[in-house]
């Protein structure tokens, strides 16, 4: 059975968790595995591996770690962006609260200078 069959083997489906587990288990014979290996792998789970197409063989754990560090700089950067964004959405009720506010109170004084008119005129 060659390389690639054993890992089709092990990674039938697009469970990227199993693939990282399949190679945290064999570590050793996955930082030199064949490139044809690789293209199966990625074809197989279409996790976005990166490597130098050149190379005769490929260090998946390293390919792994920076598809790993890649999407915690993405999740992190779509944290502090979600973050500005309801900093924004917070920042614009509090404009529409006070707005709201202003606006009762030019309300209740123009109320109270009908009725002190209303009481002058009664005097």
């Amino acid at each position: 059975m060659t390389q690639q069959q054993k890992i089709l083997l092990r990674t039938n489906s697009k469970d990227k968790e199993k693939l990282l587990k399949v190679i945290q288990e064999d570590k050793k014979r996955f930082e030199k595995l064949e490139r044809r290996a690789a293209d199966v792998i990625e074809a197989v789970t279409g996790s976005g591996l990166e490597y130098e197409k050149g190379d005769e063989t490929v260090n998946m754990c390293k390919a792994i770690q920076e598809i790993r560090q890649d999407a915690y700089n993405e999740g992190k950067l779509d944290g502090k962006l979600e973050g500005e964004q309801n900093e924004r959405n917070n920042t614009l009720r509090e404009k529409e609260r006070a707005d709201a506010a202003e606006q009762e109170l030019l309300r209740l004084r123009e109320e109270i200078r009908i009725l002190r008119g209303k009481l002058a005129l009664g005097d």
